[in-house]
């Protein structure tokens, strides 16, 4: 097939998977669990190619196929997906397995009750719709200064950016107002840009590159830092035997300098998805990110849709899920328990080792800690989707 129309996909995945081939295949999430004729791009470009992925992608924007068959099949009650990158640094003790959740989120993953709750707002410098405000990037030096990338002395006091989970990045920044700054700051200078995996992050030589942490804060008071080892790691690449190999000359920053010359908003990539926890609702129009916790214990709380029932009696429907809501809260903040379900499923395992899904459908299949709650169906408060990062 030639466009994803033919496909049964929208027009516009055209634009998201270009120069694509179309077709049509099932989807197995587990043994009971097929989607048919869910419509596949494969992209036809190089992985160093800006306009490819340099993984699979899954299709999780608002018109998802795979979102909206689970939904019509009630095996989740929400168009929700939830996202924690994992850790993905140069050795076994900065590694660790991430997930995705369909139709929920994993409490388990989520450190505190602060969060950065906003509407979804498509655009064209934003796609995803999923654009956050920060007022502070500090950069910590081992030295324990912590200036601020965004300097108030400058006029440049809030930047806007956008949530992109599939870029291979903790951040891009633009060049001449924050990079160079940075450049500055750390006394380190780049030979390049990778053209690896983790393609158009910064490269420096391995004995030359800033060796701190990175903190970003929102402008609702939620902190997210970035540790070095997760920042800063050697360049890996895909060989043409196929095999993933590593260059140990270098380091890259996990940051992209975004050139004067083009007009994009600054994003915030999927290694900032190794300290922050992702949930993305269609249903009520929303986003949720928490500070992430890691770690390889799973505490799935399901979602529905507002106004949906959150409770069933599991004596009397044999295919209930047996969850237990949590206690509403009077203020304004989303605790973890407080966004609501019936049915999901986690698909573990999204840094470089592979996916491993299960599903948490039956009575006969132990649900462990299990939980829902009840999702809001509007925000009192939603931040003002003004530009603010140019």
């Amino acid at each position: 097939m030639n466009d994803a129309l033919s496909a049964g996909a929208d027009l516009s995945d055209d634009d998201t998977v270009k120069n694509a081939a179309w077709g049509i295949d099932g989807v197995s999430l587990s043994s009971d669990v097929v989607l048919s004729n869910v419509p596949i791009g494969l992209a036809q470009g190089n992985l160093s190619d800006s306009t490819a992925n340099s993984q699979v992608a899954l299709g999780l924007g608002r018109n998802s196929a795979i979102l909206s068959k689970l939904k019509e099949a009630k095996r989740i009650g929400s168009r929700t997906w939830s996202m924690w990158w994992g850790l993905d640094g140069a050795d076994e003790s900065s590694q660790m397995d991430g997930s995705i959740v369909f139709g929920g989120y994993d409490a388990a993953k989520v450190r505190g009750s602060d969060n950065y709750t906003a509407r979804i707002a498509e655009s064209s410098l934003c796609p995803a719709g999923l654009t956050v405000t920060i007022s502070e990037i500090l950069l910590n030096f081992p030295n324990g200064s912590t200036p601020n990338l965004l300097d108030p002395s400058s006029g440049n006091t809030l930047l806007r950016a956008c949530i992109c989970p599939h870029c291979p990045m903790v951040m891009s920044l633009p060049s001449s107002l924050y990079y160079e700054r940075f450049e500055d700051w750390t006394e380190t200078e780049s030979v390049g840009r990778s053209e690896g995996i983790d393609f158009s992050t910064m490269v420096y030589p391995a004995d030359e590159v800033y060796r701190g942490n990175l903190t970003i804060k929102l402008d609702s008071g939620l902190t997210v830092q970035i540790p070095s080892d997760q920042l800063v790691k050697p360049d890996t690449f895909i060989a043409p035997s196929g095999q993933v190999e590593v260059n140990e000359i270098v380091r890259n920053v996990m940051i992209d300098s975004l050139p004067d010359s083009r007009n994009e908003m600054p994003s915030l990539g999927r290694y900032f998805l190794s300290a922050a926890y992702l949930m993305v609702n269609y249903d009520t129009d929303t986003f949720t990110l928490w500070k992430a916790n890691p770690t390889t214990e799973r505490d799935p709380v399901a979602v529905a849709g507002p106004g949906a029932a959150c409770t069933s009696d599991p004596t009397n429907d044999p295919d209930a899920l047996e969850v237990r809501p949590e206690p509403s809260r009077s203020d304004d903040s989303w605790s973890p328990g407080e966004i609501a379900g019936t049915v999901l499923g986690i698909l573990a395992g999204c840094a470089l080792v592979g996916l491993l899904l299960w599903w948490l459908v039956r009575r006969s299949e132990p649900m462990g800690n299990g939980r829902c709650a009840r999702s809001r169906s509007s925000l009192d408060e939603v931040r003002s989707s003004e530009d603010l990062w140019g």
